[in-house]
């Protein structure tokens, strides 16, 4: 380095090639210690002890599975937001039967949007929003037509096998049933 001064003005010190090539390596030097570092933190923080020689390979694999999707394996799908099926508070025979009633004993038609939000301001109701009685009443409605329809079909089974004289719980193996 040498200092150069200049007329009326203060003393500047400027830098050979040699000075800014020995700085960059310093500061060089100084990055390559701090990531070493920070690599020493990161294998800690993953569970690994920076000492052991199988320390790098392992937490290369943790950080892969970690930050790339071709390394993430899904033992099981993701589940879907909301609520899970099957924790359904609403007792469908009874919103069923309350609607019917409330529908029959009014004097003047009442369609079914208007008894359920009827119902939504009970007492034994209004813990449930109108929409969420409503399409609870037509998912009931759809599975009591599921069960009338099988236990029609049943029922048919029944009838046939007892008019042809067969057991109704065993198949003729005559008719190669």
């Amino acid at each position: 380095m040498r200092n150069v001064t200049l007329p009326g003005r203060k003393t500047l010190i400027t830098a050979t090639e040699a000075d800014w090539a020995e700085a960059r390596i310093a500061e060089e030097q100084r990055i390559g210690a701090e990531k070493e570092r920070r690599l020493s933190l990161l294998a800690v923080d993953f569970g690994f002890d920076p000492e052991d020689e199988n320390t790098w390979r392992g937490l290369a694999l943790r950080l892969a599975e970690h930050c790339v999707p071709g390394f993430q394996v899904i033992d099981q799908r993701p589940s879907k937001p909301g609520r899970p099926s099957g924790t359904f508070d609403i007792d469908p025979i009874k919103l069923l039967d309350d609607v019917r009633v409330l529908i029959a004993r009014e004097k003047r038609p009442m369609t079914i949007s208007s008894a359920v939000a009827y119902l939504s301001t009970t007492e034994q109701w209004g813990h449930k929003s109108k929409d969420s009685l409503e399409r609870a009443y037509r998912t009931a409605v759809k599975a009591q037509a599921r069960r009338n329809v099988d236990s029609e079909q049943e029922l048919e089974r029944v009838l046939k096998t007892v008019a042809f004289g067969m057991n109704p719980t065993r198949r003729n193996k005559s008719r190669g049933k």
